[in-house]
């Protein structure tokens, strides 16, 4: 009968921890932690802003070069009907390893 009560004493014990637990809700968080998150995230959308900044310039820069090239000056270089030069001159592509 000892350890019958022992271990109903344990259990009793272990259930009101818990429930002390259950009442007293979620832990704080330091007030220093969600700072450093919102500076984070303050610093990443910088960043993503900045890069969409570079793509956009790229792309206008793109657009740029391709119309240079497309333009009909160089037209005449392109179409000017010299041969193609076959820069492997005919060698087997395939790598024997």
């Amino acid at each position: 009968m000892g350890q019958s009560a022992a271990s109903l004493t344990l259990l009793l014990t272990l259930s009101l921890v818990l429930l002390g637990q259950a009442n007293t809700g979620p832990q704080a968080v330091p007030i220093t932690a969600c700072k450093n998150h919102a500076a984070l995230h303050s610093r990443l959308g910088d960043v993503e802003k900045r890069v969409e900044d570079t793509v956009r310039q790229l792309e206008a820069d793109m657009q740029d070069l391709l119309g240079v090239i497309e333009a009909p000056e160089w037209k005449l270089v392109f179409d000017a009907g010299d041969p193609t030069i076959d820069i492997l001159d005919g060698r087997d592509t395939s790598s024997s390893v």
